[in-house]
């Protein structure tokens, strides 16, 4: 088996972000593939591996007109040659952003969060779940999603550790308790030990919508995700961490160290980039593929 990870050759604008995490791959045998796309959310378009194969569910921007930098036509040529790597690939119009899909290590459950129902509203709850579940070959969990994200990815919520054990994100720090209660409830019902992981939202330096659209152009929603960094990438015995330059990221690290023992820590400056919404995790698509 070979390790791969795919990137979007407009990351380059966060150079602190594109150079030492593909440097870094590459000097770890990782291989990294470049895609040519305006979109640097490569997690969301790119097609989720199952235990045997991959399912290309349909991207949710393709409709959104406001922001050109985010689409993506898959039926171009560029596009089908892209796609036309993967064996066994499926394709679906069901809506579901890679970054809504959270798998444990032997890709038999699934965490997905509730915004599933809204964006595919010919479904019915049920009947969708029960059809997410026979695509991705997994067990659904269902969580509600953060509130006042209308994107609602899994992916800034919560991250496996093992089959038995997640990561979920610290709300306490900024008064949604309830909510943490409400998606703890739920894993738990699902026999999932919990892990509670810090979050550093509250401690985002201050910027207003207008400085936002003037210093990152490209960024779409004023969804900061700053300080998220449970939003971190995993790869073989890899893991790159988002950091913020605050003395608490020795906390994040520490952390990451004591729930990944076997695991390797590289850090990357993500201050920049968190701000238009998305960190390591959503900026790149790991892949286990045979030889």
């Amino acid at each position: 088996m070979k390790e791969i990870v795919y990137i979007a050759n407009s990351l380059k604008r966060y150079p602190l972000v594109y150079h030492p995490l593909i440097t870094n791959l590459k000097a770890n045998g990782i291989e990294v593939e470049i895609l040519d796309s305006t979109n640097i959310w490569v997690r969301d378009y790119m097609p989720i591996q199952t235990k045997n194969g991959f399912i290309k569910f349909k991207y949710k921007t393709l409709a959104y007109d406001e922001w050109p930098q985010l689409k993506i036509d898959p039926h171009s040529d560029y596009w089908l040659a892209v796609f036309g790597k993967f064996k066994n690939l499926i394709n679906t119009d069901i809506i579901l952003d890679g970054g809504n899909c959270q798998m444990n290590p032997r890709r038999d459950v699934a965490v997905i969060t509730d915004v599933v129902f809204k964006n595919n509203p010919d479904y019915g709850k049920e009947d969708l779940t029960n059809k997410l579940s026979e695509l991705l070959d997994a067990k659904v969990i269902i969580i509600p999603r953060e509130p006042g994200d209308e994107l609602g990815h899994a992916d800034g919520i919560v991250k496996f550790i093992d089959d038995y054990s997640i990561l979920l994100n610290d709300y306490s720090v900024y008064g949604t308790v309830n909510y943490r209660k409400k998606v703890a409830k739920i894993l738990k019902s699902t026999k999932l030990r919990i892990i509670d992981f810090p979050n550093y939202y509250h401690l985002m330096p201050k910027i207003t919508e207008k400085e936002f659209r003037i210093k990152y152009p490209y960024g779409d929603d004023f969804n900061p995700g700053w300080g998220y960094a449970i939003n971190f990438l995993k790869i073989a015995r890899l893991i790159y961490a988002p950091i913020f330059n605050i003395k608490e990221d020795n906390i994040t690290i520490s952390m990451i160290e004591k729930c990944y023992p076997d695991c390797s820590v590289v850090v990357i400056d993500c201050s920049d980039l968190s701000m238009e919404g998305g960190l390591l995790n959503c900026v790149t698509r790991e892949y286990k593929l045979a030889l």
